[in-house]
């Protein structure tokens, strides 16, 4: 596992899980899996911190971490405090995905949720994501299965 990977697991260990009594709680261990997936998932190699995405977009850091804050980019912040943005949301022109700012109005201010969510497969039969279905255009389809999830119904 790669060493941000592992530094990622020791501070969201020390700061959550292992304050935990695991006799008191016996969803700790499922706590502490979900711990090391989150910690897994932020060290991918197409989670790109802001300095990195900036450069596709041709804007500073801080233009990015604002753009997420007004749900127009998709960025997850870990345990450390730092925020990671997911790649696939840069389109071949450098742009952002149509469409994501949309979704992410609609899914609200969990980064990991809305992740989640957007990885999910599109329910069609063609084995997409929802944010790639983004990308293929399909706004409309995906903006009206994510209103109809957002709040905890399931079409």
């Amino acid at each position: 596992m790669e060493e941000y990977a592992k530094n990622l697991i020791t501070v969201a260990f020390s700061r959550h899980v292992a304050k935990m009594d695991r006799s008191q709680d016996p969803l700790a261990a499922a706590r502490a899996r979900g711990v090391k997936r989150f910690a897994e998932l932020l060290s991918r190699e197409d989670m790109w911190v802001a300095e990195k995405i900036a450069v596709l977009l041709s804007l500073s850091a801080q233009q990015v971490d604002e753009l997420r804050l007004a749900h127009k980019m998709l960025g997850i912040t870990g345990p450390t405090g730092e925020t990671k943005y997911p790649r696939w949301q840069v389109v071949s022109d450098d742009t952002i995905i149509d469409g994501l700012d949309e979704a992410l109005t609609v899914l609200g201010d969990n980064g990991a949720t809305a992740y989640r969510i957007l990885c999910e497969i599109f329910p069609d039969g063609r084995d997409n994501t929802h944010w790639q279905c983004l990308q293929d255009g399909r706004k409309t389809d995906v903006l009206k299965r994510l209103q109809a999830i957002a709040p905890g119904d399931f079409v």
